[in-house]
């Protein structure tokens, strides 16, 4: 999930929902407080008490070198299909590369050879995406990077001068604001309605009936340079459990379930590395709207023609595709479940 698409940082707003840029604002200047900060993965700074962003207690270094992990092993795969060379026994890679980023193939069997006919270009974008993220995971690229673990230094706010800024009026009726001081970041908060404020948080969003509504595992601000993961996103198996227990898997268990921490921080640094990737809303066949999450979010993107070209776009299509390229002993390229 990400916030701030189009628009910068404190003097502009946006919803997420439509990604686009709201009344801008005169600010004033906050200086952010110098703290003590620690390293994470080599590269991540977290962001200590008394900001409430602390990442005490989460395994964070296992969730950045899981994702770095998974990068690397979509990097070799979409190599692989780059370099040519492919043989039958790739067809699962091809048929994965085919839900994710709608690449064509031929196949001759028995010339036990496979070509990529089109979508090249898509798997050279990936790549370039897949690159950029490793490099910044892995130090190569040095960055002002950080990162939370729990949203509780968010507070909430109804007008821009409760937060001490101008001027004074609301820039947007209705909604509801969520303030970090410590990052002078000011969002909407999309969960509030019309029927009243309801003390609805980030992380676990209530409707105005009191229902909880889904709960995000991470937001990406890439103008603040700074990830928030939300708790729920740490629940998850490793990488190295999600690897050895694939022959135990139930048929029937969908790509979906198998999620893990990296692949959530992988699915928010693709956010992170620029404003051109998103979670793309798209238009279900009962004609209602969704963010194209999981397996099948990623394979509208990747093969519906209203979608062409676009799934290098959706953050969620890197996930799925380095997950199943590394979950590779099930071929999940046909409907994203385990079937036999």
């Amino acid at each position: 999930m990400r916030f701030f698409n189009h628009c910068s940082l404190v003097t502009a707003l946006c919803l997420n929902i439509s990604y686009t840029p709201l009344a801008t604002a005169a600010t004033t200047t906050i200086a952010l407080p110098t703290t003590a900060a620690s390293p994470v993965g080599g590269v991540w700074t977290t962001i200590p008490s008394p900001q409430s962003g602390n990442c005490d207690g989460y395994d964070v270094d296992t969730m950045v070198n899981d994702a770095k992990t998974l990068a690397q092993n979509a990097i070799t795969a979409i190599q692989k299909m780059l370099n040519g060379g492919l043989k039958n026994t790739d067809k699962t890679l091809v048929e994965t590369a085919f839900t994710s980023w709608g690449v064509n193939y031929r196949q001759i069997s028995f010339l036990n050879k496979i070509w990529i006919t089109t979508g090249q270009d898509t798997l050279q974008i990936a790549l370039t995406n897949y690159q950029t993220v490793l490099s910044i995971l892995d130090g190569s690229t040095s960055t002002r990077a950080r990162l939370m673990c729990t949203d509780a230094g968010w507070t909430y706010a109804t007008k821009l001068g409760d937060v001490g800024q101008t001027p004074a009026d609301n820039p947007l009726p209705g909604i509801r604001f969520s303030w970090n001081p410590y990052f002078s970041v000011l969002i909407p908060d999309i969960e509030y309605d019309s029927s009243g404020q309801y003390g609805s948080s980030i992380c676990t969003p209530y409707n105005a009936n009191g229902q909880q509504l889904a709960r995000p595992d991470g937001i990406t601000w890439w103008q603040a340079n700074l990830i928030m993961m939300c708790a729920g996103a740490f629940n998850g198996k490793t990488l190295s459990d999600r690897i050895s227990g694939q022959s135990s898997l139930a048929v029937g268990t969908t790509l979906d379930s198998q999620q893990i921490p990296g692949g959530v921080f992988l699915h928010e640094m693709m956010h992170f590395i620029g404003q051109n990737i998103i979670d793309v809303v798209i238009t279900m066949d009962n004609g209602s709207k969704v963010k194209a999450y999981g397996f099948d979010g990623s394979l509208m993107m990747a093969v519906n023609p209203d979608y062409a070209g676009k799934a290098v776009s959706n953050a969620d299509n890197y996930r799925n595709f380095a997950m199943a390229v590394t979950l590779s002993d099930i071929d999940w390229s046909e409907t994203g479940n385990k079937q036999s």
